[in-house]
Parts: structure tokens; C-alpha cells; sequence
């Protein structure tokens, strides 16, 4: 859309569908981002309502503050639906109640009513795969909840290397934090990228995240039912700045390589190799986070050998450079440069 608005501009609508146990924060995102967003004559581009499934009254938030909403009949007069996070959703039955609510409002049949667009917000991603909304769709959640949503609708294309993805008028987004990055994205396509850069300036944020959920994945170390599979993996974590073959590392388990690597696979769901290089990538992030030490320096440390290597195998993993990734970690950092671009 041209970023410069007609005098006579439409109002858009944004109803927040707030579901019990939701927090403050996060039922507040859309009202905060959209609410910002003025037009070229300085008027105010949306109109932000709340809305709660369980009806018009006082609904109970995970801050144990209660808050007077009005009913999801709110969505008749509204052209974009934003679903809030809530950890009830991961319950079936409330989130089946939800569902129930909403689809009247909502569906046409079992699409999403024409002129409509809907998203959602970390875990408000589970609401709309109950009302069928993310089936043979692409979407993304929290990546801590990806296996979940992936169980509960198998039909559902999930990537959860993105802060945002849109697939047919169906938005879903990673993180809470994403769900700015996601309501951003929506005001440019309604009114163009000057003005959702003037939205993210007032609201101290980036206008556009280089980068993917994966800079920010915490990959703990997994147990093994086996105690001497255990040990090997901690020897392995101790030793990363050493060279380690598939033959050194079975001799250690005292197993032949292919009785080792068929039973580290069972296991841990993955090669030796695999394994070890999401390790030494894993110390490699703690390591830039929480340290100045060069990045030739770091790469011996975790036993990449060379920055060139490192930056190789981190860039592709974690979808940044080191440099990039120490940048917006360092305590103290200004991640955003004068253009307004994440660096």
C-alpha cells in the first residue's frame, strides 16, 4: 500500500481475543503497536478493541487482575482478529470452549469469514489449529511448544525457525515478543513502511528482526536411559575444544562405531556429528553472550577450529553471524542503528 494516506482514510478494526489466564502484557501488545500507528493527517489508524470468548464481564488474567471486556460479537464490525497468548489453550477443554465461541463470529463454514484477517500469538497458534484455521497451512509458535502444536494438528506446515509467518490471511508468530514483530508486519501491509517505522520508533522497538527463533533456542543437554551414554555426552561437553571422531568416541564407550552411532541415534534422535556440532554451536552462544573474547578465540574454544568455520556453522544454524548475534546479547548493546534495522 502507498504510504501516503488519503485525507478521507477508513478506520481499520483490530479486535484482541483475550482467553482466560492470559497475561497483561501479552493481551496488551496489539493495543499497544496498532494504537500507535497515526495516519499522514496524524490521525489514529485503528480502532483496538479487546475481546473475551467467555462473554461480556470481568475476566481473570494470569496477574491476577480481573478486567471488564465485552463479548467476541465484537468481531462483526472488526477486519482483523488477534489472537492473545494464553497458557489455558494448551488445555483441550478450554481450548475446545474457546473454539466454540469464537467460530460463529469467525468462520464461514470452515473458513475464515471473507475480509477478515486473523492471527495469532505464541500459543494462541493452538486456538486457531482447534478451529481448523492452520490445517495444510504453514505457521510457527513458540519453539518450546512446537512439538505440541505439531502433535495436536499434524496437517499443520510448522516452522519454527521464523518470528512470524502469513499463509492465506492466516498469521501466526513465535514468542510473545514476536507478536510485535507480527503486528508490525500488518501495518505495513495496511499502510505502508513509513508509517510502521514511525510505530516502532514510538514504541522503542526494530522495525524488521534479522534473524529467526533459533538465536534464541536454548538446546539443553538430553538423559540417556543408558549411564554410559550419559558419561559420553558429558565427556564430550567437556571437551569440546578437542578433535573428536566417530572411532575415538565409541573406543571411549567401549563399542564398535557402528553399535555407537546406531544407539546414539535411538537415543538422541540424531548423528554423533549433528549432535556435537549443535553443541559446540550452543557453547558458542554462551560464550558471545557472555563474554569479549575474539571470535577466532571462541572458535577454538568450542572446537570449530577458525572464525571462518565457526561463522559457517553458526550463521547456518542460528540463521545470524556470531557477530551479529553478539551484538543484540551483549549487555548494554544498542541493537538498533540509525536506519532502524535490527544489526
Amino acid at each position: 500500500m502507498n504510504d501516503t494516506l488519503c485525507k478521507d482514510h477508513v478506520m481499520r478494526h483490530v479486535v484482541t481475543i483475550a482467553c482466560p489466564g492470559t497475561a497483561l502484557f501479552d493481551v496488551g501488545i496489539p493495543s499497544r503497536v496498532f494504537g500507535a500507528a497515526r495516519t499522514a493527517d496524524d490521525e489514529p489508524a485503528y480502532d483496538v478493541t479487546i475481546a473475551s470468548p467467555t462473554g461480556a464481564g470481568p475476566l481473570l488474567t494470569k496477574d491476577g487482575v480481573s478486567v471488564d471486556l465485552p463479548g467476541v460479537d465484537q468481531i462483526k464490525e472488526t477486519d482483523t482478529v488477534v489472537v492473545a497468548s494464553s497458557d489455558a489453550l494448551l488445555d483441550p477443554l478450554v481450548r475446545r470452549d474457546m473454539a466454540s465461541a469464537l467460530a460463529p463470529f469467525l468462520l464461514q463454514g470452515q473458513a475464515v469469514r471473507p475480509g477478515v484477517r486473523v492471527a495469532a500469538v505464541c500459543s494462541g497458534a493452538f486456538l486457531l489449529g482447534e478451529l481448523g484455521l492452520l490445517d495444510h497451512r504453514t505457521a510457527t509458535t513458540h519453539w518450546r511448544l512446537a512439538d505440541q502444536l505439531a502433535k495436536l494438528f499434524p496437517s499443520t506446515h510448522l516452522q519454527t525457525e521464523s518470528l512470524y509467518i502469513e499463509d492465506d490471511g492466516v498469521l501466526t508468530s513465535g514468542g510473545v515478543a514476536a507478536g510485535i514483530d507480527l503486528c508490525l508486519h500488518m501495518i505495513r501491509q495496511d499502510y505502508g513502511v513509513r508509517i510502521s517505522n514511525n510505530v516502532a520508533r514510538s514504541c522503542v522497538v526494530a522495525p524488521f528482526r534479522e534473524g529467526g527463533q533459533a538465536q534464541y533456542v536454548q538446546t539443553p543437554v538430553p538423559r540417556s536411559a543408558d549411564p554410559s551414554m550419559n558419561d559420553l555426552v558429558h565427556w564430550l561437553l567437556e571437551t569440546l575444544d578437542q578433535r573428536h571422531t566417530l572411532e575415538d568416541i565409541a573406543h571411549r564407550g567401549h563399542m564398535s562405531t557402528r553399535t555407537f552411532e546406531r544407539r546414539f541415534r535411538r537415543e538422541h534422535g540424531t548423528s554423533p556429528g549433528q549432535w556435537l556440532t549443535a553443541a559446540r554451536i550452543q557453547r558458542a552462544k554462551e560464550l558471545l553472550e557472555s563474554t569479549d573474547l575474539p571470535v577466532e578465540r571462541i572458535a577454538e574454544l568450542v572446537g570449530l577450529g577458525t572464525a571462518s568455520n565457526l561463522r559457517t556453522h553458526f550463521t547456518r544454524c542460528v540463521g545470524r553471524t556470531p557477530q551479529a548475534y553478539r551484538r543484540s546479547f551483549t549487555a548494554g548493546s544498542n541493537s538498533t542503528n540509525v536506519s532502524g534495522q535490527y544489526s
